[in-house]
């Protein structure tokens, strides 16, 4: 183990099998072999929590109620998973070999694919055999790997609601470590502002996604895109000459970015962020105020604030269908937003029934799973070219 890491968890296993027998059996199994256990039998269920939960290994079952297991392998490669994997299934040997070579081809680890009924032995020796140290960086950790490229950049498509056409993407930061699994920002932002690396990190963003947008640009298609930046970003009065000065250096019309700040982030020093938000909007960027419906912003200082967007908290949009009041917050917030002259966008739609529902208001766009999961500029390339409105419908 590198010295300037540290381990953070031992082994998470994560299960997706529409048996709940088999999900027990397979909970029991990884338990007794001293793995952390997660079970799902629900695709959107998987997705969501592969996000949180980080396995270090996965046990997928091919047939999933009405879908199948290739969804899943394809949102693995999307995500960058380096999570090793074994399948499971009913199916015959050709099938599961077929599934499992295509999983490879996806640039993921798989281990093996396994006839069903499952043989308890052959499981427990695997999760005994892949058992792995998951490590978590530190400050002199992170701060090589902005310097030795480690990080990159992913992106997700923002979806008109009413044309369903792309009107965006958000820029999506990951640490890619030689290795080991990729790193989602949850596991090193928070690292990053409480070392001083924020600024580093931040600006390295800027920069890669400013170079996106240019190489985009010179192959004849412009696209919006969106940078979060870090509350602690906005007590720097420097920083929107700082931006503009960067736009200039790569020639990025300013127009074309949007920066997001989440709403709690803006509302701990409103007179500082007002300052500075209000320079960046002069310098023709746009803004968003991110999450929204989770900082108890007062709705005057809102007001008072240059933002040209608003983006409801996927926490709301994720309880759509269990939460009656979910409901009534993204249309009262979809209401505000128009009323305060700002484009609405919902995050967190992760299913084509929550995506109708959102058809139904008047809300501007949309992120989610269902859309599309955050991707590599190549990726996203090769998926814009083939991307059809009546794919959503």
């Amino acid at each position: 183990m590198s010295k300037t890491m540290s381990k953070i968890a031992d082994h998470r296993l994560l299960v997706i099998d529409d048996d709940t027998d088999i999900c027990d059996l397979l909970q029991e199994i990884g338990q007794s072999c001293g793995y952390e256990t997660a079970t799902t039998t629900k695709i959107t269920d998987f997705i969501s929590t592969f996000t949180s939960f980080k396995p270090t290994i996965i046990i997928l079952d091919l047939s999933i109620a009405d879908r199948d297991g290739i969804e899943i392998l394809r949102f693995l490669s999307n995500e960058s998973c380096r999570s090793p994997i074994v399948m499971l299934s009913g199916y015959d040997e050709k099938v599961r070999a077929t599934a499992f070579r295509l999983g490879q081809s996806y640039g993921l680890e798989m281990i093996t694919h396994l006839q069903k009924p499952i043989d308890v032995t052959a499981i427990k020796n695997l999760l005994l055999k892949g058992k792995k140290e998951i490590l978590s960086p530190t400050a002199e950790r992170l701060a090589k790997a902005i310097s030795d490229f480690e990080m990159v950049l992913h992106y997700q498509p923002k979806i008109n609601i009413k044309t369903s056409k792309v009107v965006g993407v958000e820029s999506l930061v990951r640490w890619k470590p030689a290795a080991y699994p990729i790193m989602l920002p949850d596991i090193f932002i928070s690292l990053a502002e409480h070392t001083g690396l924020i600024k580093q990190l931040t600006y390295w963003v800027v920069k890669e996604a400013f170079q996106q947008w240019i190489k985009w640009k010179d192959k004849g298609f412009k696209v919006k895109i969106s940078i979060n930046l870090s509350p602690t970003m906005l007590n720097d009065l420097l920083l929107p000459d700082d931006l503009h000065t960067l736009a200039v250096q790569y020639k990025v019309d300013p127009t074309y970015i949007c920066f997001e700040v989440t709403e709690a982030g803006v509302m701990s020093r409103p007179q500082l962020a007002m300052d500075i938000l209000t320079r960046l909007r002069l310098k023709g960027f746009s803004l968003s105020i991110d999450d929204f419906g989770t900082g108890y912003s007062s709705l005057t200082e809102l007001h008072r604030m240059p933002f040209s967007e608003l983006k409801i908290d996927r926490s709301f949009t994720l309880n759509v269908f269990k939460e009656q009041e979910a409901w009534t917050i993204i249309r009262s917030i979809i209401e505000l937003g128009h009323n305060l002259g700002l484009k609405v966008t919902a995050e967190g739609v992760e299913t084509q029934e929550m995506w109708k529902k959102l058809k139904t208001s008047e809300c501007d766009s949309a992120q989610g799973f269902f859309l599309c999961v955050p991707m590599a500029a190549t990726d996203y390339e090769k998926w814009y070219g083939t991307h059809k409105p009546a794919n959503y419908s």
